[in-house]
């Protein structure tokens, strides 16, 4: 979480680390601080909300990177070797790593993928020794719980059974917030998912920079963050700036900051005062500068404080309003950040506000709550079974096909034949759901077997999504987040012969799978590997040649899709905007649209372009009218999308109807042209040149009416991974976004 000091001749190891870092940092000159490399709060890449990368800048020369697990994994590295000789200073015999039970913590809210890269690291730094297994890993708020219930001052016939608390680690980087209910005087169990954000203390630190940096100008901060002892020498200053700070101070006074090591390297093009001034001008209240020091309103500083401390308080307020968290009798204030008192005074307001008063749990600041996780830590090392159960955040399962069911599976289109026995394909088998109490020692059971005789590995996705019930994995709002990988041993035999037996774990702190073989019961080697998921990084796409992507939007243009096209005018801009997010240095091209045969304007054409100006401008004009019978002119319409410039790596189709082609064995529905397309062209063709210029084709299903006509198509198109996608949106004109975005990062991160 803080400061590591790297040389640059050892980047194997830390030279010093946290405050002791930061002490000697500040105490280097010039040359000796360009032998080194500075890297702070790295820990916090990891976190859901940051933007994930494999290497970290250093604070001190951006050009520097470093990869991130490698940081990590050194500074646990460091630290062990100092817990160790310090320890072996107090026994007789050397300790070494292997006799050692290590608690290694991480916060509460972070995904899988982000505890797994931490347990990498840690056996990497040789802490985690086989095969002893002599590592544990702890979430931080409930280490933090266990140091409350033994350390606080609460009498027990205070807190019986079945009282619950909720428990806020307000830290330096995240606030990780758990609520539990007390079972026995060794049992709790978690009420609710683990919740919170990026709100820790240092965000205030990152708020009163900002503020410096528009009274001073970025450059000055900029120019000291180079400067080792006077940067350091500021954020002590802030730090004691942060002590103090109270809901009912007097708000119309002046807090001083000493920013003398500003001053001391200064180079503006003009002196401290004129910047000071044309701050004051486009602001109620003045700053000034006083033998060093600068004077800010408290106003001000109140200001920077609550965009953080806000976030915390409007989160713990919208869980304690859930029915479920009634009875909720106490509120524990943990990590560094609980010793403020501006913190606990806006909590106690925010909850006024929305609760009745017998409702607002007591507020709890244990004794040396800066100390509550690693204390706590120690404790679940000893107990780890003392939390029973947790809640699991996601819904989490596997792509699977599923055989056949007439009655289930007709409306989605989504049969296959495999040695000429139909399947579904693309079923969510779901392994556990939201919101879903499991128990700790809790075990789901799977058997697999290969293939095929020579198949050694098998790698099956894994996908999530925050809704209870799901049926299949290209459902709007399912993410892949990795894979469940298994080794399968007997290569050459029968698959028949070479069943292995999983057992998987949802409820500890991490995820676990075993696996075994079930004709010779023996151990298979078997792990979960997460990976980056949509919700939370830029993506990696996994094509060679995505360094562009072409986007054709094939839209019904009739009547009855008013709405969407509405929705498209609205939302044109953003789609482009939230793929440019997520893909930087891709570029997207968009097209669009069709309307019936007889109708005066039988097709809205516009070829490719990277502006999506341009699309908008067509899109417009374009008014839903026409239409005539029910089915559409979808086969003009596939036709002329096959006639678009495609040149991108990375082809796209996201077709939007309501209504079928023409042709009765695509529908039950009254045809004008009963026969087919009144132009000639056949199924097999049409799908043909889309399935042989290499485009990805999505339909967003609106209704059951097409259903027909997509189990019709698919043995047309379907090749290899290339299949038609269907994504269902009803009548929810609200997620047409999300489902174009979906699309184009399926594509665009497909193997």
């Amino acid at each position: 979480k803080k400061m590591a000091i790297f040389e640059l001749t050892r980047i194997n190891s830390p030279s010093s680390i946290a405050d002791e870092g930061r002490r000697k940092y500040a105490e280097m000159d010039d040359k000796q601080a360009g032998q080194h490399l500075v890297f702070e709060r790295f820990k916090m890449r990891l976190d859901p909300d940051s933007t994930r990368a494999p290497a970290v800048e250093a604070a001190n020369d951006p050009a520097a990177t470093v990869n991130l697990r490698k940081l990590i994994s050194c500074t646990l590295r460091f630290m062990k070797e100092k817990a160790l000789a310090h320890c072996s200073d107090m026994t007789t015999t050397p300790l070494t790593a292997d006799l050692v039970l290590w608690v290694l913590t991480v916060p509460a809210i972070w995904d899988p993928f982000a505890k797994q890269e931490m347990l990498e690291a840690a056996k990497e730094a040789g802490i985690c020794c086989e095969p002893t297994n002599n590592l544990l890993i702890a979430l931080e708020p409930e280490a933090a719980s266990l140091y409350c219930l033994n350390t606080t001052s609460i009498p027990a016939h205070e807190r019986p059974c079945g009282t619950k608390y909720m428990v806020v680690d307000a830290g330096g980087g995240t606030v990780d917030i758990t609520v539990h209910e007390i079972l026995s005087t060794q049992a709790v169990k978690e009420v609710l998912p683990p919740s919170g954000g990026p709100w820790g203390a240092t965000f205030v630190n990152d708020e009163i920079l900002k503020l410096l940096e528009e009274i001073l100008g970025k450059e000055s901060i900029a120019r000291l963050r180079k400067c080792p002892s006077e940067y350091t020498e500021l954020l002590n200053f802030i730090e004691v700036l942060k002590i103090g700070r109270r809901c009912d101070e007097d708000l119309s006074g002046s807090v001083p900051l000493n920013i003398s090591s500003v001053l001391s390297v200064w180079e503006g093009a003009a002196q401290p005062e004129v910047y000071i001034q044309q701050f004051n001008a486009s602001h109620d209240k003045a700053v000034s500068l006083h033998r060093g020091h600068l004077r800010i309103p408290t106003a001000l500083v109140h200001d920077r404080f609550f965009v953080v401390i806000k976030r915390t308080s409007a989160h713990v307020a919208s869980l304690l309003v859930k029915p479920e968290l009634n009875d909720t009798r106490f509120l524990f204030l943990v990590g560094g950040f609980s010793e403020s008192p501006l913190l606990k005074g806006t909590l106690e307001r925010e909850l006024a506000a929305v609760l009745p008063p017998t409702r607002i749990p007591r507020i709890v600041v244990p004794p040396r709550p800066g100390l509550a996780i690693v204390h706590g830590a120690a404790q679940f090392g000893l107990n780890p079974g003392v939390i029973c159960s947790r809640v699991t955040p996601h819904t989490f399962g596997i792509d699977t096909a599923a055989p056949w069911d007439e009655r289930r599976h007709r409306i989605h289109g989504k049969q296959v034949l495999r040695d000429d026995v139909p399947y579904c394909e693309n079923v969510f088998d779901t392994f556990v759901r939201v919101n879903e109490m499991i128990e700790a020692g809790a075990v789901i059971s799977r058997d697999y077997r290969p293939v095929t005789s020579a198949q050694t590995k098998v790698e099956i996705p894994v996908y999530c999504c925050d809704t209870p019930e799901v049926e299949y994995t290209d459902d709007p709002g399912v993410h892949f987040v990795g894979s469940l990988e298994m080794d399968l041993p007997d290569a050459g035999k029968p698959p028949e012969s070479r069943q292995i037996s999983v057992e998987m774990s949802f409820g500890g702190t991490v995820f676990t799978v075993k696996a075994t073989h079930v004709a010779t019961n023996t151990a298979v080697n078997a792990q979960f590997r997460f990976h980056f998921s949509p919700s939370d990084q830029l993506l990696r796409p996994k094509k060679a040649n995505a360094s562009s992507v072409d986007v054709a939007f094939a839209m019904d243009c009739t009547g009855s899709m008013a709405p969407w096209i509405g929705q498209t005018k609205e939302e044109a801009i953003n789609i482009a905007n939230s793929i440019k997010a997520k893909y930087p240095v891709i570029t997207t091209r968009f097209a669009f649209g069709y309307r019936d045969v007889q109708d005066e304007r039988r097709f809205e054409i516009v070829d490719f372009t990277p502006s999506i100006a341009d699309v908008q401008a067509l899109v417009a004009n374009v008014k839903a009218e026409g239409g005539g019978d029910s089915p559409e002119d979808i086969f003009g319409a596939l036709y002329h999308v096959a006639q678009l410039d495609w040149s991108s790596g990375v082809r796209v189709l996201i077709h939007i109807a309501d209504a079928p082609c023409h042709g009765r064995q695509f529908h039950d529905l009254d045809d004008s042209h009963p026969d087919g397309d009144p132009d000639g062209r056949r199924v097999e063709d049409v799908l043909g040149e889309l399935q042989q210029q290499q485009i990805d084709y999505y339909f967003l299903r609106l209704n059951p009416c097409c259903d027909k006509m997509i189990t019709a198509f698919r043995p047309h198109y379907n090749c290899g991974e290339r299949q038609i996608r269907v994504l269902k949106l009803g009548d929810n004109v609200a997620g047409l976004l999300n489902a174009v975005v979906q699309c184009v990062v399926t594509s665009i991160t497909a193997c």
